[in-house]
């Protein structure tokens, strides 16, 4: 499934994580205070926080769009870019639809490129070239890549390079260019010790673990499953309270672990692994890798010879994939 391969990981990309419970009790208290701010630069950090802390729920878009009002109504350019990024961020991960997508990433760049905020220009760049890739549109989005790549490479910006890279990745994956995909992989992975934002991080690691599993090149899964699980913990140790909110994070690793340990044949690594990935599972986790969680459950209790399981798990995927309007075509190639 495309948007399970070409994953942003909104919450880690951009922003902090916050437990649920602690989200709700931030948002409440942020909401309150809100009221009574006059319109000036702390109303608009304000409206920032709000978002941040009600960033997994459809109150999202409704405060993206009051942000990118207020910012507008004072001429901040920095808090319209972020106003207009939240909504692309909302649309990507909700319905995808390309035309809004293209509408606020079209509005937010020449803004964001006025003030060097290179970070909001190239992610909200690589949210639309992977739209195009969901679309099928691969050769506009080689094009626009390319140009991506060219320009981060004049302004000398690490997070746009690695942007270019994981779209043309994604393109080169897409069309079944495996020798082009993994050269620019490599590049990507060079450029990793110049990364310093941990959702990046995790990020690329993500598309390495796709590829290594795929090619079936155990030794580089797991040291990528190794540096992913370290990110994410020293995320944690740093910040207890983000645990919910990269649960998603943490089954995803866990998934891929329990490939590796099945594919090599250490079946009693892949049931410690299989049965980690059920306490990340929540009501909030994210439908592809609930539908990737499921592809793995069938080979695990295929491998053990249950069949009946993997057959009843079967059916619970295809239903699943169908109430969720998924491409029933994409899932079954998986």
């Amino acid at each position: 499934m495309k948007k399970q391969l070409i994953t942003l990981f909104f919450i880690l990309q951009m922003l902090p994580g916050w437990s649920n419970s602690h989200a709700t009790s931030i948002t409440d208290s942020l909401l309150t205070v809100l009221s009574a701010l006059p319109h000036d630069t702390t109303r608009l950090k304000t409206l920032h926080q709000i978002i941040l802390t009600s960033q997994d729920t459809p109150l999202a878009l409704k405060y993206a769009q009051q942000l990118y009002k207020e910012a507008k109504l004072q001429n901040n350019k920095l808090y319209i870019c972020d106003g207009a990024y939240f909504q692309t961020l909302y649309y990507y991960n909700n319905d995808g639809e390309q035309d809004s997508i293209s509408k606020w990433v079209n509005l937010l760049k020449p803004i964001a490129q006025s003030i060097q905020y290179w970070k909001v220009y190239f992610n909200s760049q690589k949210l639309l070239i992977n739209t195009y890739v969901y679309n099928n549109q691969y050769e506009y989005a080689f094009n626009e890549a390319s140009k991506m790549l060219e320009k981060a490479q004049s302004i000398k910006s690490v997070t746009g390079e690695a942007s270019a890279y994981q779209c043309l990745a994604n393109i080169y994956h897409e069309t079944n260019r495996r020798k082009d995909e993994e050269k620019v992989l490599r590049k990507l992975y060079e450029l990793f010790p110049q990364i310093t934002h941990p959702g990046t991080q995790i990020n690329i690691l993500s598309q390495l673990i796709t590829f290594s599993k795929q090619t079936k090149c155990y030794t580089d899964l797991e040291t990528f499953l190794d540096k992913s699980k370290e990110v994410l913990d020293k995320m944690v140790h740093n910040n207890p309270a983000i645990l919910k909110s990269i649960s998603n994070q943490y089954l995803y690793v866990e998934i891929y672990y329990t490939y590796l340990y099945l594919e090599t044949g250490n079946q009693k690594l892949a049931k410690e692994h299989y049965k980690k990935c059920s306490a990340y599972i929540t009501p909030n986790s994210f439908l592809p890798y609930l539908v990737l969680y499921r592809n793995m459950a069938m080979e695990y209790h295929l491998t053990l010879k249950e069949y009946d399981t993997a057959l009843a798990i079967a059916d619970s995927a295809i239903r699943f994939v169908q109430e969720n309007d998924f491409d029933i075509s994409d899932y079954a190639k998986e």
